[in-house]
């Protein structure tokens, strides 16, 4: 089959996606604010698990429902403000969960006292490389075993969180769950 590569949009490309998000919701943006837009939109994209047109649409998305809880003017319900991205950045810094922030969930597991060590260490590894400004240089494909229910794939989404905060994988969102059959041949033996 074809292989067909998707670039990622240009900066003026991700500005018109942003645009027509206000314009098809009616909104317009107070002078300054579409400077301010493309900052943002600017600082995320050089991150390796910048969303494209996902993240504009989920930008405009957050900035509305900032704007909706802060506006007191009936003059400017539908104009986002430059002081809506003031308070808009102000928060956000606040939601930004970090890799301390996921291993606290990972360790407040009951039990798995072996699996979270084993997981803490590989993370101090990961922070370490990160910090040098380089990749790590060793496999970092996991097998997890175990009867069913025993935290398997809790502790797997963690991971996958994990490694896209180390910026190692593209989209840490983009869990994958199959199934045993999905992956073993139709055939005995």
């Amino acid at each position: 089959g074809y292989e067909i590569e998707f670039p990622d949009f240009s900066k003026a490309e991700l500005m018109q996606i942003f645009y027509d998000e206000v314009n098809g919701n009616q909104f317009t943006l107070e002078d300054g604010v579409n400077a301010k837009i493309e900052k943002i939109v600017m600082k995320n994209k050089i991150g390796r698990n910048f969303g494209n047109a996902r993240f504009v649409k989920n930008l405009f998305d957050r900035l509305v429902m900032t704007h909706a809880a802060n506006c007191t003017d009936d003059n400017l319900l539908k104009v986002i403000t430059n002081h809506d991205i003031e308070i808009f950045e102000a928060t956000k810094k606040d939601r930004e969960r970090g890799i301390d922030d996921i291993l606290g969930d990972l360790n407040s597991l009951i039990g798995l006292a072996k699996v979270k060590d084993t997981i803490n260490g590989f993370v101090s590894v990961i922070e370490l490389n990160r910090k040098l400004g380089r990749m790590p240089d060793f496999n970092m494909h996991m097998i997890f075993k175990g009867n069913a229910g025993t935290g398997k794939t809790t502790v797997a989404r963690l991971i996958g969180k994990i490694y896209g905060k180390a910026g190692l994988i593209k989209n840490p969102d983009v869990f994958v769950e199959i199934r045993r059959e999905s992956l073993v041949a139709g055939y005995m033996g």
